[in-house]
């Protein structure tokens, strides 16, 4: 999976879950001040050039803190999230 995240953001609670699973996962900056959001690369993702986003093993992707934290817990039921 690959979380797209800002650091010291709400999206730094979706790496610390990403982290308790145990899972393998590839961080990638998103740099707000700078306007990477809005790169055209990254809205081909993420029209709503937001973060955090997920990028699940498939390919699809969730976004939003909540939608995501939603996910990583119904799909880890063991893990208690």
């Amino acid at each position: 999976m690959k979380l797209y995240m800002t650091p010291g953001s709400c999206s730094t609670g979706i790496h610390i879950l990403l982290e308790e699973l145990d899972k393998p996962f590839e961080a990638y900056i998103v740099n707000l001040p700078a306007g990477d959001q809005y790169k055209a690369d990254y809205v081909a993702l993420n029209p709503k050039s937001t973060i955090p986003m997920l990028v699940r093993d498939d390919g699809s992707t969730l976004t939003e803190f909540q939608a995501i934290a939603w996910w990583l817990a119904r799909t880890h039921p063991k893990a208690k999230l």
